[in-house]
């Protein structure tokens, strides 16, 4: 049951989303991060996974507890319920669910809601509340719309891959998931607006969210720079991917790299102040910049990179190290923030990052991922009057 929100909780103690209800019906990434960010703001998340299956990301090896890693991170403060929607029964039982929902979240392939019997118009008539978000590689709609896809894919349409050219060159396989996370921060966005106009007499109503267009919304800087020279910029043609010295990565005294990060004429003097070399202020825009960078690049070689860091303290210079990831944890200003916390799992102590925007009233406890269908009984018991009932269909493969 939807929580009573008449009356409203204080705001200093109490998480933003607490109250709510979501049907997360999605499988791997996009949908998965995104009830992630619900799950820290509070929401109730209740995965809906396939009987004996579940979200295919359990198996993605490396595993812990006999499951993906990646699921462990992906789905914590999460409850899950094993429901069979290709069996009519399974269908009433989600419906049943539905009625009570806030949110259902889908991220199957455009149609397959509709021939389950479980899509927006299928849940709008028994809640007419309900905020529905399907999550797809091209939408619901256009000729790509039954198209197969993945990130790559996605990237690929979108633009992103072609900025990661240089010249003429293949691009490299972008190490994050940028369409799976975009559209996942997309549909985040829309479900809290959805919600928003709803508290305020809206009602219900549905959300497209496609990853193509939701990772082509990012490139929004090279797009203003491809109206400007009339061509899609390639890496280094512009000011943000290598076209000048003052935006770059340098290697120090002892191979570790630091980011010189100038763009503002300001920082540029006093970087040109703090290493002595006045008359490189002048030189802010030259083109070609390959000479001024090796300049400044045998000046960075001559003191190690904590040398370097102690160095610009004070002095308003952006400069920072480029950090590995097995490094992050062990960060100080991420040590004062508490940026990561432990996650429970029995062979072996995993960590993962707590969302990141520090709201008051939110103060994050991680739980670990749920078992497959571990919440059948506590979730469905309710909605049957005999406990044999659920055997029943638990035998039958339904839940």
């Amino acid at each position: 049951m939807r929580a009573d929100r008449s009356e409203k909780p204080a705001h200093e103690s109490s998480p933003p989303l607490r109250g709510f209800r979501i049907l997360d019906l999605t499988r791997l990434l996009p949908g998965g991060y995104a009830t992630l960010l619900l799950a820290d703001l509070g929401a109730e998340i209740i995965k809906v996974e396939e009987p004996g299956i579940g979200d295919y990301i359990r198996y993605l090896p490396p595993t812990v507890d006999g499951e993906s890693i990646y699921f462990h991170l992906i789905n914590r403060n999460k409850k899950s319920v094993s429901l069979n929607l290709k069996d009519m029964r399974g269908v009433q039982i989600f419906k049943r669910l539905a009625a009570h929902a806030d949110v259902v979240i889908e991220g199957f392939r455009p149609g397959v809601v509709a021939r389950l019997g479980v899509g927006y118009p299928d849940l709008a008539a028994v809640n007419p509340d309900l905020v529905y978000c399907s999550v797809s590689g091209y939408g619901q709609s256009g000729p790509l719309r039954d198209h197969p896809g993945h990130d790559l894919n996605y990237q690929a349409r979108s633009g992103i891959l072609s900025l990661m050219r240089i010249g003429d060159s293949i691009p490299i396989l972008p190490p994050v998931q940028v369409s799976d996370l975009a559209g996942a921060m997309s549909a985040v966005i829309s479900i809290i607006a959805a919600l928003l106009a709803r508290e305020r007499g809206a009602g219900g109503r549905s959300i497209d969210v496609s990853l193509h267009e939701s990772a082509m919304h990012w490139t929004i800087f090279a797009q203003c720079e491809t109206q400007a020279e009339g061509r899609s910029p390639r890496q280094g043609d512009s000011i943000l991917t290598g076209r000048f010295a003052f935006y770059g990565v340098y290697q120090a005294a002892d191979g570790r790299l630091l980011s010189l990060a100038l763009p503002e004429h300001r920082f540029w003097t006093n970087f040109c102040e703090a290493i002595g070399r006045l008359d490189f202020v002048d030189r802010f825009i030259e083109e070609p910049s390959q000479s001024l960078r090796d300049e400044i690049a045998a000046i960075i070689r001559t003191r190690t990179a904590d040398e370097w860091l102690e160095y610009f303290a004070g002095r308003d210079v952006c400069c920072d190290p480029v950090l590995d990831l097995d490094e992050l944890r062990s960060d100080p200003h991420s040590l004062h923030r508490r940026v990561f916390a432990n996650l429970p799992a029995a062979e072996k102590a995993l960590w993962c990052q707590l969302f990141p925007a520090h709201i008051s009233g939110l103060n994050p406890e991680p739980s670990r991922a749920p078992h497959l269908g571990e919440h059948n009984d506590a979730l469905l018991g309710d909605l049957f009057q005999h406990k044999d009932e659920l055997e029943e269909l638990r035998s039958a493969g339904v839940i």
